[in-house]
């Protein structure tokens, strides 16, 4: 990785990093040694803003504003759920790695609720694994 490059905050939590990577990460994201994206889902929680506010206001910029095509130009149906799946595993990961790191405390509550979430992300996994067997 180029020690310039934007730090993207939408597949942060899959990064098999060490946790002094990590570190180094957020200290240079934080001095602005190195630009940082953040993803939706990060942005929603830094501004306190609900998720779907600001889903709505990037594709207003980014001229994504129009609804989805019903197909990938191909004649593939199911490129956008195949799509939506994606990103709900990613956002699920966070949320699972935002939990686990809470039930490090001893919260035997909030470990429940991210072994929810691991399951629920695992079971997207599976259907995303056999859609793209078919």
């Amino acid at each position: 990785m180029n020690g310039s490059a934007t730090i993207l905050g939408r597949g942060l939590a899959r990064r098999k990093i060490t946790f002094d990577e990590k570190a180094n990460l957020a200290a240079d994201a934080v001095t602005g040694l190195r630009p940082y994206q953040p993803s939706i889902e990060q942005a929603s929680l830094i501004f306190q803003v609900p998720r779907h506010i600001v889903s709505e206001r990037v594709r207003l910029r980014t001229g994504g504003g129009k609804r989805r095509k019903t197909t990938n130009g191909q004649g593939d149906p199911y490129v956008f759920v195949r799509d939506a799946i994606r990103t709900t595993i990613s956002d699920l990961d966070l949320v699972y790695d935002d939990l686990l790191g809470r039930a490090l405390g001893g919260d035997n509550v909030v470990y429940g609720h991210a072994q929810t979430i691991k399951a629920a992300t695992d079971l997207l996994v599976s259907i995303r694994d056999r859609q793209n067997s078919l």
